[in-house]
């Protein structure tokens, strides 16, 4: 019996783990957002699967530079080796807008990094110092709007960038 690839058996993970009422939200994410995105697309990751199925290392030119992990206790988590002040600091440069509702006013607003970049303290399962709160993102910007999932997906390209040293994104104008 052949094994299912690293991602395709993290993803059953993680819907096996999840709430019932936030499957949905997991199932977009990791099944159009996350797929969609540098994480996923650049043939310059891979996947490794750890021994015991908890988490996938993220591995870019031989070099870890983030995790995946879900477990019982935590549906989702996304871990990556660098530190949250300093991430969050070279991503102000180049801030992404919130996509405006048609309730909204004029006035730009912009993603707070704050909100969803954090330094990660918890047990170690996986490995990273910081940790992007996925499951935050979803509960203020429903995935069900698909300028919500184009802004997660700018997020993590916007993070992969940094980790990577890829080129930097541009303000969007």
């Amino acid at each position: 019996l052949k094994e299912d690839p690293p991602y395709l058996q993290f993803t059953k993970n993680v819907l096996k783990n999840c709430d019932p009422k936030d499957k949905s939200s997991y199932n977009t994410f990791l099944d159009e957002v996350f797929k969609s995105s540098h994480w996923f697309q650049n043939k310059r990751i891979t996947f490794k699967r750890s021994s015991s199925g908890r988490y996938v290392s993220l591995v870019h030119d031989r070099k870890r530079i983030g995790t995946l992990v879900s477990m019982s206790t935590q549906t989702f988590k996304f871990r990556i080796g660098y530190d949250d002040e300093i991430l969050i600091r070279d991503m102000e440069k180049n801030h992404l807008k919130v996509p405006k509702s048609d309730s909204e006013l004029e006035t730009d607003k912009f993603l707070n990094y704050e909100e969803f970049i954090k330094d990660y303290n918890g047990k170690q399962t996986g490995w990273g110092e910081s940790e992007i709160d996925i499951q935050s993102f979803m509960d203020q910007y429903p995935l069900s709007n698909a300028l919500n999932q184009r802004l997660l997906r700018r997020l993590l390209n916007q993070v992969y960038h940094e980790l990577t040293g890829g080129n930097k994104t541009r303000s969007q104008s």
